[in-house]
């Protein structure tokens, strides 16, 4: 801790979690990105912050603990800051280059990206989340730029017998182009007897 904030400094392999993941929506997965480089976080009651920059890897086993290096670039802003108990509001940006993924395939190569959200609790159950951004991006194989925008909306209501979503969420195809894993599959009840 100082002057009243909680720092957490990492460098070497890590991961981060993009803000989507955080919004509570069943159908809209946000996987961490995992990269060699350095995160700060600094968080008091109030405020969270934190900056990521690196490289990103992926994993050459199932065990995940021998990471490759791979020739994209990433460095990531994001602050959320509360405004009381039910009123939250966040910006957040990234720099995304990308030079060679090796196997894995990608259409993107440069990507700018800045955005900002808000989460109103209308009551402690029933969340509100409103996330918007511009996107530049150029595409592999071009050298013109192309702008356009991300966002996300919806209601999220949590009660006794399970949850009830409506949202809706336009993504360009610039939006975030850093590797990450595949969502995983979702289980189908007849899985389970199998």
């Amino acid at each position: 801790k100082f002057h009243g904030v909680a720092w957490t400094i990492e460098a070497g392999d890590a991961y981060f979690s993009p803000p989507i993941g955080g919004y509570g929506f069943s159908n809209l997965y946000s996987p961490a990105l995992t990269f060699n480089g350095a995160a700060i976080r600094g968080r008091t009651n109030r405020t969270t912050l934190a900056v990521v920059a690196g490289r990103t890897t992926a994993w050459r086993n199932i065990f995940g603990n021998d990471p490759k290096g791979l020739g994209q670039t990433v460095a990531i802003g994001h602050i959320t800051r509360r405004l009381g108990t039910r009123f939250e509001i966040s910006g957040h940006g990234s720099r995304i280059r990308t030079t060679s993924l090796d196997e894995f395939s990608y259409t993107i190569d440069a990507s700018d990206q800045v955005g900002g959200a808000t989460r109103v609790l209308l009551i402690p159950s029933l969340q509100f989340v409103a996330d918007g951004s511009i996107v530049s991006y150029r595409r592999t194989g071009t050298s013109s730029r192309e702008r356009d925008g991300s966002y996300m909306g919806g209601l999220n209501w949590l009660h006794s017998h399970g949850w009830v979503q409506l949202n809706a969420s336009r993504f360009s195809p610039g939006d975030f182009p850093a590797l990450m894993p595949e969502a995983p599959s979702p289980v189908r009840p007849r899985d389970l007897s199998s």
